[in-house]
């Protein structure tokens, strides 16, 4: 069972890949908090899939957990919340 997920998520990483060519791919959420072993597979199966058509950026996994583990999500959105509330500057003004 484990293989078809693996292998169905190294595809979706293979679209991401070739359609925005990321640094990186931080993949988490329920199933791979406690099914780790999954991202060595996924890194695995990903680079089978390009076949050296495309060269992954960096040196270790491309595909790895966040840092922020499941809280990755939640915290980013209230990240881009105070930015999107955050006051800026207005570009037209000039200073005196």
């Amino acid at each position: 069972m484990w293989d078809e997920v693996a292998w169905a998520l190294a595809q979706l990483c293979h679209a991401i890949v070739c359609a925005a060519a990321p640094m990186r791919i931080a993949m988490s959420g329920g199933v791979l908090a406690h099914q780790q072993h999954l991202i060595g597979k996924i890194n695995l199966l990903l680079a089978a899939s390009l076949n050296d058509y495309l060269h992954l950026p960096g040196e270790g996994q491309y595909v790895v957990a966040p840092e922020l583990g499941l809280d990755a999500g939640p915290l980013g959105a209230v990240a881009l919340a105070i930015e999107a509330v955050r006051p800026r500057s207005n570009l037209h003004e000039t200073s005196q």
